[in-house]
């Protein structure tokens, strides 16, 4: 008969084994690609994400578990999540300094500039320049220059301050903006490719009449005019200016285009409620959103050959940022998108509506969709991402989330 010393001994060594064994299980859990882990500097950790095959279109209805058609079955993808800024921001820029990739943007609350190297996450204001209550933010190429948007202080007229951040006296001096203001009342700017001139509208005895001058609004020139004073600018090409009508839920919304050198208006499409428009960097594409009692599917156009079709995703286009070899997308899809009263893009404009996104990838050559990321799950947030935009390389996705401002950063 054994003794109570060795009868405990051996149940000591069975709850040992047993241990040992649920800590095996739960090791090759953590590591099975399905989770995250804290990261360094990326607080919002890696998704590792093993790709997996997917069977064609479906009709878009706002559920992001949709289309995926990855070509490599083998691959493991990780992609890193990380919010550069709690503060609430007004407007930003990507752009190459050397062989970093930097974020420069501007803070809403006070108009100070900051910028953050996306390899570190180190952070440094460039300008302490403070101007309150910034409604947007607009910057030139490199971020020397920036058009800051708000309200005049006692009255509804909108002032835009463009300043330029002036050289530092030693590499750890913080600059200032010096500059000087544009005509009140600028309904609407949009930027060159090259980001040294600007677009603007602005509406003159109930006309709406469009500019193109440079960064600090000398050397004007006319070149639209129209009694229709409802448009959302995009400058496309060095020649060519998207004019979208602003959208609404249960109005057809039109997609024209205008050159520069001649002022000629062209329709690109038109006839859809609640149309929204990302075109192309060359100008041969047209990535488009419309309000349908599914939702809003997300659609491209061929300039080319007039022909158009979906990918089984919902979303409106402003979520989206193309990639330079105007091929690939980058959008922003929702978890859902719930019914509204008022539709879409409406009820999000307004704030009704709050999305919980996912981001996805798009071929827009073959059709093949991609999620990449779920944020909510990586960061225990409800990110709803907007203003996306994506560096030379392609491996850095920056954007705003609508719901408080913050600043993110997916590195791909």
């Amino acid at each position: 008969m054994p003794t109570k010393t060795t009868l405990a001994i051996i149940l000591s060594l069975i709850l040992v084994a047993f241990a040992g064994a649920g800590w095996f299980f739960l090791t090759q859990k953590s590591n099975n690609g399905e989770t995250s882990t804290n990261d360094g500097f990326f607080p919002f950790g890696i998704f590792e994400k093993q790709p997996t095959s997917g069977g064609g279109d479906t009709t878009g209805t706002g559920d992001s578990s949709q289309t995926t058609n990855n070509q490599n079955q083998n691959e493991q993808r990780k992609v890193k999540l990380s919010k550069i800024s709690d503060t609430p921001v007004a407007g930003f820029i990507v752009f190459e300094k050397g062989s970093s990739t930097i974020v420069r943007y501007v803070e809403k609350g006070n108009g100070h500039i900051q910028e953050v190297n996306t390899a570190s996450l180190e952070k440094k204001r460039v300008s302490n320049t403070t101007i309150p209550q910034i409604h947007e933010a607009i910057f030139s190429d490199k971020g020397e220059q920036v058009l800051l948007r708000y309200q005049k202080e006692d009255s509804d007229s909108i002032q835009t301050f463009s300043g330029k951040i002036s050289p530092k006296a030693t590499s750890t001096d913080e600059g200032i903006l010096v500059g000087s203001f544009l005509d009140e009342d600028i309904e609407q700017i949009a930027v060159s490719p090259d980001k040294l001139k600007i677009f603007t509208l602005s509406n003159y005895g109930g006309l709406s009449v469009g500019t193109i001058s440079l960064f600090d609004g000398t050397k004007k020139s006319q070149i639209f005019q129209s009694s229709f004073t409802e448009w959302l600018p995009q400058w496309v090409t060095t020649d060519l200016i998207s004019l979208n009508t602003k959208p609404s839920s249960f109005v057809f919304g039109f997609d024209y285009s205008i050159t520069t050198k001649n002022s000629s208006l062209t329709k690109i499409l038109g006839g859809k409620y609640g149309l929204t428009t990302l075109t192309s960097p060359d100008g041969s594409r047209v990535l488009f959103s419309e309000n349908t009692e599914y939702g809003s599917p997300l659609s491209i156009l061929i300039k080319k050959t007039k022909a158009s079709y979906s990918f089984g995703l919902a979303t409106l286009s402003e979520k989206c940022v193309w990639y330079s070899n105007n091929i690939d997308v980058y959008c922003a899809v929702p978890e859902s998108t719930p019914r509204t009263a008022d539709g879409y893009p409406d009820s999000w404009y307004q704030g009704l509506i709050n999305f919980s996104d996912t981001i996805w990838k798009i071929d827009t050559e073959s059709g093949a969709t991609d999620q990449l990321i779920n944020l909510r799950e990586i960061s225990r947030e409800q990110i709803d991402a907007t203003l996306m935009q994506i560096n030379q390389n392609g491996d850095t996705l920056v954007f705003l989330n609508k719901t408080d401002n913050s600043l993110w950063l997916l590195s791909l």
